[in-house]
């Protein structure tokens, strides 16, 4: 009784203070493309209401009753748009803005991070990204993610994110709304986002709201351009790494757009003549990404998405040694990459209620095999193959809605169906040997497994002035499989308080649950990955995370903020070290499991978004660890990936209106690794010396360890340039990409190694580094049509 008396109160409360506002609702969109812009400030002068537009460019504004309103929206590389409405009921108000010819020009308001309770949040476009030196002048996403404090990566150039302290693998990486599972290319060096197709891109760090889930650490949400609905516009870029084409414009003008890209690595133009003409083998790698979209606006209040991935990794190397009268032959292949394909439909109910609904589908799969062969007077004599194959597909359907209830109160919520379907390996075995009497010759397939997962949310965004906000949402996860169920209830709650006018203090907790593990196995060249599900032997990963935020804009053009985080994990996995095909066929009973996890840090970043000189400082400070009963004797022990100092700068200076300069330097301490502290020898004769009648002993060595990763790599420091030259042609803009990986050469270790070396008779054990990647000049051109 009490509680219905309650949510009478809370209804009538609602429809009292809706009946005295007014709701102005709309688009906004750019004026040049007609494309939907995301996250745009939207501010009522005299009363200070303010939203933003959500990811289709919607917004919607409540507002007290009054003779006239003054509109002011904003967003960053757009003209500030203004104008007074007088109004007496609700309003629908499209808006177009206009991208700005000086980019140095202060905004006077940006959707400034003091009023919104959300922290860790990063937000990139291409323009941004283009700004940053990249490896070989390949723009890339997630290494412009890895200049943010509490993101590290993973080994030399690679393009893994390691956030906060958790693996890749608990990062929920999605396209368009549609989970991606692998988004490496050329052994993770470059990522499958291809810059020239992508509109924005937002890394959540920790607590992200109730809408994500299925991961433990961190989102990167990327959103592909919709597609110019005014004119048909192109790009093409080429450099020493890739080929990349980009195409969009209308079929029907205002109606109806595409877009259209591809890129290409250029890899194997240069190394598979080198590797024929001087090494006498064959030697293949290439990959490719292509996006694709159709984006048709059915009316004023529908529209309807269609968007396209696909991009592959493919290698194959060979080596021949040629006798007389014989042949031996090496080959390794691999293939590997995902497909993704998603039909969205947005609608717009009324003023307050717009809801989006999205179907989708998306594969990962992954391929490789070995061979040596021996060929005698054109007849096989010995014969060894392996090869191994899994994926992992998803069908999905979700529906999301956001509601504007009041002025101070507005609510997220939806559904989400997923099925998953694991075909964890299936793996080919033959053993031949000419006047052998047993051979082998086998094929081994490990279970598959289907699991369905279903999920609710709901998120209340509350915003009481500009002294409180809040988002405090909660997510039920339940999970199914083998008979099982599993269920997760999951709060999430963040809270933002800003005594002053341009400071706030923030605090946010999350629960988050993980029921898919990635298998990572030795001995596979490039891919080394395959993906399992939950199980009853391996189950699902949580994690509990909280955060403290201090964030200040006090100081002219400048935004400062310090957070300090917490996060704990449990059931984690970790698979047994050996034979990667034995560990694929078996992978349940071959991982330790029950993990737990502990990582906590503190991160201060200072940002300068306004003038000719921008760019930003972070720093961080954190601790990682693991620990599992039957890993280091059940002790704790550093992860893998624990680097307590990182230190990165980026400065972009703007020399002329066409001509920008970047510099990026990075400082991480070195990773914990395994290291012998000693050695001893055991002889064993392996070899008799008939001649002179003695045995000929060999020396075995066996090294002695201490505790897991108790040793720690030198530090790693590197510094970038990058500078863009632009010109403007008859047919459109033209930009030179001169840049500088490494600037001072620093060889950073990527391995450490042991020989054995003989010094006056005494033989010694030296320590070895291997460095992979020196100074490394780039150039590239980029043509943008008009």
């Amino acid at each position: 009784m009490k509680i219905t008396f309650f949510l009478v109160i809370v209804l009538l409360g609602t429809f009292l203070l809706n009946a005295q506002n007014i709701t102005i609702s709309g688009t906004i969109t750019d004026a040049y493309s007609g494309e939907k812009i995301i996250n745009v400030l939207v501010l009522e002068k005299n009363s200070q209401r303010q939203t933003s537009t959500n990811n289709f460019g919607f917004y919607s504004l409540s507002v007290p009753v009054q003779d006239s309103c003054v509109i002011f929206v904003s967003n960053f590389g757009y003209e500030n748009f203004e104008e007074n409405l007088i109004i007496k009921n609700n309003l629908q108000k499209d808006i177009s803005l206009v991208p700005t010819t000086n980019e140095i020009e202060e905004i006077t308001i940006s959707a400034n991070k003091i009023n919104d309770p959300s922290t860790g949040i990063l937000t990139l476009s291409p323009k941004q990204i283009s700004l940053i030196p990249a490896l070989g002048g390949e723009r890339d996403i997630f290494k412009s993610f890895q200049l943010m404090p509490g993101v590290m990566q993973g080994t030399e150039g690679k393009s893994g994110l390691y956030v906060r302290g958790g693996s890749p693998d608990q990062n929920l990486i999605i396209l368009d709304d549609v989970p991606l599972y692998s988004i490496e290319h050329f052994n993770g060096f470059f990522s499958v986002f291809n810059d020239d197709a992508i509109k924005t891109a937002k890394l959540i760090k920790g607590n992200f709201p109730a809408r994500y889930g299925g991961r433990l650490s961190s989102v990167i949400d990327v959103r592909m351009k919709d597609g110019n609905m005014k004119k048909t516009t192109g790009t093409i870029s080429t450099g020493f790494l890739t080929t990349k084409i980009c195409l969009e414009g209308p079929l029907i003008k205002d109606k109806i757009s595409f877009m259209f890209s591809i890129r290409r690595s250029m890899i194997d133009l240069f190394l598979t003549p080198y590797y024929a003409i001087d090494r006498g083998d064959y030697f293949n790698y290439v990959f490719y990404d292509i996006n694709s979209k159709l984006n048709y606006k059915v009316s004023d209040k529908d529209n309807i998405y269609l968007s396209f991935y696909t991009g592959d990794d493919r290698f194959t190397n060979s080596y021949s040694d040629k006798g007389l009268y014989s042949k031996t032959k090496d080959a390794f292949s691999m293939r590997g990459g995902n497909s993704l394909l998603a039909f969205r439909w947005n609608h717009i109910f009324n003023n307050k209620l717009f809801g989006n609904l999205t179907l989708n589908y998306t594969k990962f799969r992954y391929f490789n095999s070995s061979l040596t062969e021996d060929i005698e007077n054109g007849k096989t004599t010995y014969k060894i193959f392996n090869s191994i194959e899994s994926s992992i597909s998803d069908y999905a359907a979700k529906y999301d809605f956001e509601y504007s209830i009041a002025m101070f109160y507005k609510i997220n919520f939806g559904v989400l169906y997923t099925r998953h379907i694991f075909n964890p390996s299936a793996i080919k075995y033959s053993d031949f040997m000419i006047d052998r009497e047993y051979n082998v010759d086998t094929f081994l397939l490990s279970q598959n497994f289907n699991s369905n997962e279903f999920n609710t949310y709901i998120e209340n965004i509350i915003k009481i002035s500009d002294f409180f906000s809040a988002n405090i949402g909660f997510r039920e996860s339940i999970y199914f499989i083998d008979s099982k169920e599993y269920i997760s209830h999951e709060p999430r709650i963040i809270l933002n308080f800003s005594p002053f006018k341009k400071i706030s203090f923030k605090g946010s907790y999350a629960k988050t649950s993980q029921n898919i593990h990635l298998m990572v196995l030795n001995n596979v060249n490039f891919f080394s990955s395959i993906w399992v599900p939950a199980t009853e032997k391996c189950p699902p990963e949580y994690s509990n995370i909280y955060s403290l935020a201090f964030v200040t804009s006090l100081f002219k053009n400048f935004d400062i903020e310090i957070e300090f985080y917490q996060k704990e994990m449990s059931n984690l996995i970790e698979f047994a070290k050996g034979s990667f095909y034995s560990n694929a066929s078996d992978w349940e009973n071959k991982s330790e499991k029950n993990g737990v996890g502990h990582s906590y840090g503190l991160e201060f970043f200072i940002n300068k978004k306004i003038g000719r000189l921008t760019g930003w400082i972070g720093y961080s400070y954190s601790k990682t660890t693991r620990q599992f009963e039957n890993i280091n004797s059940g002790k704790v022990y550093p992860y893998d990936f624990d680097r307590p100092h990182d230190f990165k700068i980026f400065v972009n200076y703007k020399i002329k209106e066409n001509l920008d300069f970047s510099v990026a330097w990075y400082f991480q301490s070195g990773r914990p690794i395994n290291m012998p502290i000693g050695y001893y020898y055991s002889y064993s004769f392996y070899n008799f010396d008939f001649e002179n009648n003695i045995p000929i002993p060999y020396n075995n060595y066996t090294e002695l360890f201490t505790d897991k990763n108790s040793f720690r790599m030198k530090p790693y420091h590197r510094l970038d340039i990058a500078l863009n030259w632009t010109k403007e042609k008859k047919r459109g803009f033209r930009t030179l990409s001169f840049g500088i990986y490494n600037v001072y050469n620093r060889l950073n270790a990527h391995y450490y190694y042991f020989d054995t070396i003989t010094n006056n008779g005494i033989k010694e054990r030296v320590l070895y580094q291997y460095a992979l990647l020196p100074i490394i000049p780039s150039i590239s051109y980029t043509f943008k049509f008009k």
